[in-house]
């Protein structure tokens, strides 16, 4: 199931990008057109502190240039981001080689088609081809849930431009290009971030589409955030660091004034933390109000995560894609976390309710003897029994009806029925499946035969729309 970039849509309609989530933390190119002479090399760090540990972690991504190429640009810096749409629109991440055409990534990036805007691409290609990426405790490993220690890599691995002026043999596979094995396997993992692509084309300033990746990133997990003026500047949006505190700012609010302009962010504020030391907060504008009919989850489960600080956005992709008891143990847990002013809520209480939610932590044993759970735990002790492959699943009443439906199904036709479940689910359901899907316990299992059940209710109904669509024309007729 292919995703489609219809850049045809009607002015304000959402039309759906993709951002890989470490590109958009840190850049990798200059937000200038070209590089100062000489200068090769650029680096960007930023210390966090990791909030399953404590301890602080110095992050820094170092990227170089080749010689004949150079660094990356602002121009280069769409075209990296033009690639992963294509790979979305062309195979739905799921093959590292990626078939396009010159003409076609043009008019995606919403470039005039003349004769520069050719060989400008083709000349992006050869630089990514040459830039290589150093990330020290900066590469967020998806599939093991670490940063790695070392990380050296590329953006894409090979590229082949085909000249249109001569004759295709039979067996030229075309223009193409081949991402790096890291940045696939990034991509395979749904790290990924979903972005609003007319959004994205609209802003003019390199600095404006800079700051809308890192901070659509970052409303992710909260929609308000504080930074340090001169990191974010620097290490964030990639500002000259020969700015002073004056430029800085000057630089920044055109930038931000464009975000506020298409309903991104809120007005933002500089405050004075002492002699020197300037700090920024960033509020996501709220989204518009969903009508109820829109929302595929009941409103009490949504508005019990929005009341505690996450976005309405976010609340509605977990209570679509995360089973309503799993949503209710964690949220349970949390408040009897945040009572116990317990540092796991301390620095970013509504980021770890996501995450927990998300990744099915296991609660405390604390808690459950606390709070006398013990039917939950003899439950989990069932399921942990062993039991055949067919069956090795939560047993709820509800997914009776299933079972014996796909125990009555080929061990082909179950393979091609959840696959189909998994394409048509929402990300972040998918991301969960990928997820659970290596431990194969019963998060997983009640989460698979969720998806089918879901993905056959709709089904049932589609045919029975085009069935009662047919019987109304076979009426008027």
């Amino acid at each position: 199931m292919k995703r489609q970039l219809d850049l045809a849509s009607k002015a304000g309609e959402f039309v759906e990008a993709w951002d890989e989530n470490n590109l958009g933390e840190f850049p990798v190119a200059l937000l200038a057109d070209t590089a100062p002479t000489g200068v090769k090399t650029i680096e960007f760090e930023d210390s966090i502190k990791d909030w399953r540990t404590g301890q602080l972690i110095h992050r820094k991504v170092t990227v170089t240039g080749s010689d004949k190429f150079g660094l990356p640009t602002a121009i280069d810096d769409e075209v990296l981001f033009g690639l992963i749409q294509c790979t979305a629109q062309q195979n739905n991440f799921t093959s590292p080689k990626v078939h396009f055409t010159k003409h076609q990534l043009i008019k995606l990036l919403g470039w005039k088609n003349r004769s520069w805007a050719y060989e400008r691409l083709e000349e992006s290609l050869c630089r990514w081809k040459g830039v290589s990426l150093y990330y020290t405790s900066g590469w967020w490993d998806n599939t093991r849930r670490v940063f790695s220690d070392r990380e050296a890599l590329g953006v894409i691995d090979y590229f082949r431009v085909r000249d249109g002026r001569r004759k295709i043999a039979d067996d030229d596979e075309g223009t193409h290009f081949v991402w790096n094995q890291a940045f696939f396997q990034s991509f395979q993992s749904g790290y990924l971030n979903r972005l609003d692509f007319t959004i994205y084309r609209s802003l003019k300033r390199p600095a404006a589409k800079r700051a809308y990746r890192f901070l659509k990133k970052r409303f992710y997990h909260r929609p308000v955030w504080s930074f340090d003026l001169k990191s974010f500047a620097f290490e964030k949006i990639g500002l000259s660091r020969n700015y002073d505190t004056g430029q800085l700012k000057a630089r920044l609010r055109p930038a931000l004034q464009e975000l506020q302009t298409v309903g991104v962010i809120e007005s933002p504020r500089f405050s004075k933390q002492g002699p020197g030391a300037w700090s920024i907060e960033i509020c996501e504008k709220p989204a518009p109000a969903i009508a109820s009919s829109q929302i595929g989850t009941p409103n009490a489960m949504v508005s019990e995560l929005v009341q505690r600080g996450i976005h309405s956005a976010m609340a509605q992709e977990l209570a679509t894609a995360v089973a309503e008891d799993v949503i209710r143990e964690k949220l349970s847990w949390f408040d009897w976390l945040v009572k116990r002013n317990d540092k796991r809520v301390a620095r970013n209480a509504p980021g770890f309710l996501v995450a927990a939610i998300r990744e099915d932590y296991a609660v405390a044993k604390q808690f459950r003897k606390q709070t006398g759970d013990r039917e939950h735990s003899a439950k989990i002790e069932h399921l942990q029994k062993p039991v055949n492959s067919v069956d090795r699943i939560v047993p709820d009443l509800e997914f009776t009806r299933l079972r014996d439906h796909l125990a009555a199904l080929s061990s082909e036709e179950r393979t091609e029925l959840e696959s189909a479940a998994v394409a048509a689910a929402p990300r972040l359901a998918q991301q969960r499946y990928r997820h659970l899907q290596s431990p194969c316990g019963p998060a997983f299992e009640s989460l698979r035969l969720g998806l089918i059940d879901k993905y056959l209710r709709q089904q049932e109904t589609s045919t029975q729309q085009t069935a009662n669509q047919r019987a109304a024309s076979e009426k008027a007729a």
